[in-house]
C-alpha cells in the first residue's frame, strides 16, 4: 500500500494559491486607495510575490490585472488603472529578468510560434466543442451548487461593495477566460491552472450567498442549510474519490 505524499509541485501550487488569494484580499481592501504611492507599492509587492511563488501564477496575475485595469478604466478611474498596470509591469519585469531570463529565448523561439497549433484538437477528437470541454472541467471542480451560489453572491455584493464587486468579478472573468482558452489554445495553455484563480472568488461569493439566505428568515435558513449540506456532501464525495484514485494503491 502506498503512503499519501504531497509532492513538491503540489506544495508549490498550494503556496501559489495562497499568495494569489492574499493579492485578491489586498486589492479588495485597498483598491479604493490605490491612488497613493504607498498602496501602489504594496500592490506591486503582492503582485510580485504571487507571481514569483508559483510559475502558473504569472499568467493568472497578468490576466487578472489586465481585466481589473480595464474595469477601472471603464469606470473612469484611469489613474488607478495606470497604477495597476505600472505595478504589474514592474513586478513582472523584475521576475522575468531575475528568475526567467534563461527561459525567454525558448519562449520566443520554441513556444510563441506554435501557440495556435493544435487549436481545439483534443476537444474535436472527443466530438465536442471546446467550450463544452471547459464546462465539463468546471463541473469536475465545482459541480452545480457552487456556480449557483457564486452567481447569487455576486448579485448580493453588487451594490453595497463596489470594490469587492470589481475585484471578485474581475477574478471570475479572468479565470473563466483562461478556462475556455485552455481548450481553445491547448498548445499554449494546456497546463494553465485557472482553478487557482477561481477558487477564492467562488469561496467568498458562495459564503456571501449563504449569509444572505440565512438572513431571509426561516425559509432562507432552510435553503442555506440545504445548499451548504449539498455543497459539503459533494466536496466529501469528490475528496474520497480523488484520494482513492491517486493515493490508495492496494497491493503495490
Amino acid at each position: 500500500m502506498s503512503v499519501p505524499v504531497l509532492y513538491g509541485g503540489q506544495v508549490d501550487a498550494v503556496s501559489g494559491q495562497a499568495w494569489l488569494a492574499l493579492l485578491l484580499v489586498h486589492l479588495t481592501r485597498r483598491l479604493s486607495h490605490l491612488d497613493g504611492a504607498r498602496d501602489s507599492a504594496a500592490a506591486t509587492l503582492f503582485m510580485f510575490l504571487a507571481e514569483a511563488t508559483y510559475t502558473g501564477s504569472l499568467l493568472m496575475v497578468s490576466t487578472l490585472v489586465l481585466v481589473l485595469a480595464a474595469v477601472e478604466l471603464l469606470s473612469d478611474e484611469w489613474r488607478r488603472s495606470l497604477r495597476l498596470l505600472g505595478g504589474w509591469g514592474i513586478a513582472t519585469g523584475i521576475l522575468l529578468l531575475t528568475m526567467y531570463v534563461g527561459f525567454l529565448p525558448t519562449l520566443v523561439s520554441g513556444v510563441l510560434p506554435y501557440v495556435f497549433e493544435d487549436t481545439g484538437a483534443t476537444a474535436a477528437a472527443a466530438g465536442e466543442a471546446f467550450w463544452l470541454s471547459a464546462l465539463r472541467r468546471l463541473s469536475i471542480f465545482y459541480d452545480v451548487v457552487f456556480p449557483a451560489l457564486t452567481a447569487i453572491g455576486l448579485a448580493v455584493v453588487w451594490r453595497p461593495s463596489v470594490y469587492a464587486r470589481r475585484v471578485l468579478g474581475s477574478a471570475l472573468v479572468s479565470g473563466g477566460a483562461i478556462l475556455f482558452m485552455r481548450f481553445a489554445l491547448r498548445t499554449a495553455l494546456r497546463d494553465a491552472k485557472e482553478i487557482e484563480l477561481l477558487w477564492t472568488p467562488v469561496a467568498v461569493l458562495s459564503a456571501a450567498a449563504l449569509a444572505w439566505a440565512w438572513g431571509r428568515g426561516a425559509a432562507g435558513r432552510v435553503v442555506a442549510v440545504l445548499a451548504l449540506a449539498g455543497a459539503l456532501a459533494w466536496c466529501l464525495a469528490r475528496d474520497v474519490s480523488l484520494y482513492a484514485e491517486r493515493f490508495l494503491a492496494v497491493g503495490r
